[in-house]
């Protein structure tokens, strides 16, 4: 083979490259952030279908003292957080806001550069519990998030959807009383028609006599071995 050198081990004979120290890593270079993240992502055409986010700070003026006081985390970010943690399927705002301390995506998106400090979470989480803690500024950007999926033609509402689970009542159980009604298919026989259903009733439980039970006492019901190991130590 013409204009190939072969090395001692056969093959071609390829130059080892130079080693990689970390000295460049640690050298100053001016970079662009924007130029970083690639043209398609997904940060990006939120950005692009939302058009501006002046509206949060609008709605979130009420809450804040004007020219008083030291200045807080822009109310836009704590909405961008909410939206990449929803997006990137974490629930902690600790390890969310570790991710996007290493993540380009994230760190344009939230408006922050490679040099800047992301806020902490206890700052998040007071706006969360106590500068917002009413809703109401939530419930007026959800309704503004609503239209403008309708403007982008996301939705168009002949479908409506009700999210539920079931949760453990905290009852007691000696409020708690059967009862047994008759279907609508067995008020009477074929021929016949049935009634119509009456409207639904509801029953108060009777209130309990005698004493409230101990709190000890209710341990040994919840534990009969150990209420069997305490009589025989007794």
């Amino acid at each position: 083979m013409a204009g190939c050198v072969l090395s001692g081990v056969g093959g071609l004979a390829v130059a080892m490259g130079e080693a990689r120290t970390g000295v460049s890593a640690r050298q100053v270079a001016m970079v662009c952030l924007d130029e970083l993240v690639s043209e398609d992502d997904r940060y990006r055409r939120i950005d692009e279908l939302v058009g501006g986010w002046g509206f949060v700070r609008e709605a979130a003026r009420p809450y804040y003292s004007e020219g008083v006081g030291r200045p807080s985390v822009d109310p836009t970010v704590l909405l961008k957080l909410m939206i990449a943690g929803a997006l990137e399927g974490i629930g902690s705002m600790r390890e969310l806001l570790r991710v996007a301390e290493l993540r380009l995506d994230l760190r344009l998106f939230l408006g922050y550069g490679l040099g800047e400090r992301l806020p902490a979470h206890q700052t998040i989480s007071e706006a969360q519990t106590r500068r917002f803690a009413d809703g109401e500024v939530f419930e007026r950007l959800f309704l503004r998030t609503v239209a403008l999926c309708q403007r982008h033609g996301l939705i168009e509402g002949s479908h409506l959807s009700v999210d539920g689970f079931h949760a453990e009542a905290n009852a007691a159980l000696g409020s708690l009383r059967a009862s047994l009604e008759p279907l609508a298919g067995d008020a009477g026989g074929e021929g016949e028609e049935a009634p119509p259903p009456e409207p639904p009733r509801l029953w108060l439980a009777e209130p309990r006599s005698g004493p409230t039970p101990r709190l000890s006492s209710l341990r040994a019901v919840s534990d009969p071995q150990k209420s069997k190991r305490c009589a025989r130590t007794g």
